[in-house]
């Protein structure tokens, strides 16, 4: 299959042992997806050592820290991720300046669950004051939920919506932000996505929220972010369970964006 023009097929490691995502680097719009983290064929991560390499262009390496599990990858369907304890495992980012953008967001993550539990998959803070960039969190009820912050620390988008708990299946979401030029001038909307229940296709769920007040802190010159917890929240709401994929994408995606990109990841995940 094609992903913005990428032939990811032809470079799929069952067809000539290159790995995927290191081959298709830079193949979205311009360069892109900037950040990702790639368990599932075990190319940002090997086991060994605690660092995991970010495949995107930014660079930004992530800490593995408290000990969180690495399970490698065994075929083409049965993929690599990192298991988070739900106590106070996590993945730490420093110092990230590209997520700082103000023109527009998208997050895609393949995760699975192991209880019905509050957990963080992915976080930012402004590194200078400690003050939160946004979340994206799994509530005990199965709803998927966050936000993004603004200047003065207040959330200016949600998004949630139900989502049924499973402890055996691999799900998808994918959240979105960017602007609308509206009759009151520039807005912002939030978008959440997920897989539906046959994975042929992405559903939009939850609040589709539009707001004036620009929900990236315009203060904040830098940003740490985590996956597993809210960096500035020790042991706060940390997630129980797997993640084998999170990529950003500094591009407003819409439902067909991210349904290429699902289809584009989902074999690996056994979809």
């Amino acid at each position: 299959s094609e992903f913005y023009g990428y032939d990811h097929d032809a470079a799929a490691p069952w067809n000539n042992n290159t790995d995927w995502f290191t081959a298709a680097r830079g193949a979205t719009p311009a360069g892109n997806e900037k950040f990702r983290f790639d368990f599932s064929y075990n190319s940002c991560y090997n086991g060994s050592g605690t660092t995991v390499t970010d495949q995107g262009s930014w660079s930004n390496d992530g800490t593995l820290t408290n000990s969180p599990t690495f399970t490698a990858s065994t075929s083409t369907t049965t993929p690599g991720f990192i298991t988070f304890d739900g106590t106070n495992d996590k993945i730490v980012i420093p110092n990230s300046t590209g997520i700082l953008l103000h023109n527009g967001i998208a997050f895609s993550i393949w995760y699975r669950c192991h209880s019905d539990h509050n957990g963080i998959l992915f976080s930012g803070d402004d590194q200078s004051s400690n003050k939160r960039l946004f979340q994206i969190k799994k509530k005990s009820n199965g709803t998927m939920g966050g936000a993004f912050y603004d200047d003065s620390d207040t959330v200016t988008t949600h998004f949630s919506s139900g989502y049924s708990n499973s402890t055996t299946q691999w799900k998808f979401l994918g959240v979105s932000c960017g602007t609308e030029s509206t009759n009151k001038g520039t807005a912002y909307r939030t978008r959440y996505y997920r897989n539906n229940s046959t994975y042929s296709d992405v559903e939009q769920v939850g609040n589709n929220n539009l707001t004036t007040s620009n929900p990236f802190k315009s203060t904040a010159t830098s940003a740490d972010l985590c996956v597993g917890m809210q960096e500035d929240d020790d042991n706060t709401n940390p997630f129980d369970g797997d993640i084998g994929l999170i990529s950003v994408t500094l591009v407003d995606f819409d439902s067909n964006k991210f349904d290429d990109y699902m289809q584009d990841t989902k074999s690996k995940f056994g979809h």
